[in-house]
């Protein structure tokens, strides 16, 4: 387990912080030592060794921290939030290196975080909870292109997300349709909505957007008001999603 906190031993040096638990379930001296060196060069703080918590960083901790639980070679590391505490550089290396360690170690990773940044760029797969209980689950892409629950659809972000006034939502839907577009992969390089003014009578203006880096895919996202008659609506809705494109009209 990877704390939020660190829960070093302010008094041990690093490499004491990472054998001591190893000592404590009875591993050979040979063997702590080869484990603590191994893991200790993996998270980059091997000249680190004889230095105490107190002389480093809030990064290099969590690197303690995470060679800690690495060398129990466990085949499951529960990172509990262990970003949260750090500035965004330094969560960017932790992460980084969270990745590498999925990688190359093959280790699940079974990630606690309220942080959006964190899921869209290490995690396969989300699990959503409330009050206790997991109320949503699946792919990265399939929840944050299509939440179900408004505990959901509130985390993962809505038209609101766009930062866009509430009454100027309203006023656009007095004389359109609003709707969120999601282009996945091969679909965001291709001129979908431009196609829709040309091929119906239907007028796309585009209110906002923006582009998310997701592990595995790259998620582009609008928020449009379509100006046209509802069959020529339609019809448009009817080719974006012919054209890969995932569409969510905006109802509230």
């Amino acid at each position: 387990m990877i704390f939020q906190g660190y829960n070093l031993l302010k008094t041990a040096t690093v490499y004491e912080n990472v054998a001591l638990p190893l000592k404590l379930e009875g591993l050979s001296s040979k063997l702590i030592r080869e484990r603590a060196d191994k893991y200790l060069e993996i998270v980059g703080l091997s000249d680190k060794k004889e230095h105490f918590p107190a002389q480093l960083s809030g990064g290099q901790k969590q690197r303690v921290a995470i060679a800690r639980a690495l060398a129990h070679e466990p085949e499951i590391l529960l990172s509990d939030e262990a970003t949260s505490a750090l500035d965004p550089e330094t969560t960017d290396s932790i992460l980084k290196l969270l990745l590498e360690i999925n990688h190359t170690l093959g280790i699940t990773i079974f990630l606690i975080t309220h942080e959006l940044d964190v899921i869209e760029r290490i995690c396969d797969r989300v699990a959503v909870m409330e009050q206790g209980r997991v109320v949503e689950e699946g792919t990265v892409l399939d929840i944050f292109t299509n939440p179900k629950q408004e505990t959901t659809k509130r985390f993962v972000g809505s038209e609101a997300g766009f930062d866009i006034p509430q009454d100027l939502l309203e006023e656009y839907k007095k004389t359109g349709k609003l709707v969120s577009l999601y282009f996945v992969g091969q679909s965001s390089e291709e001129p979908a909505l431009a196609l829709v003014s040309r091929q119906f009578d239907c007028l796309p203006s585009i209110l906002a957007g923006g582009i998310e880096h997701l592990k595995n895919d790259t998620l582009g996202k609008l928020l449009v008001h379509l100006k046209g008659e509802e069959d020529a609506y339609n019809d448009a809705i009817r080719f974006l999603t012919e054209q890969g494109v995932t569409v969510r009209e905006v109802t509230k």
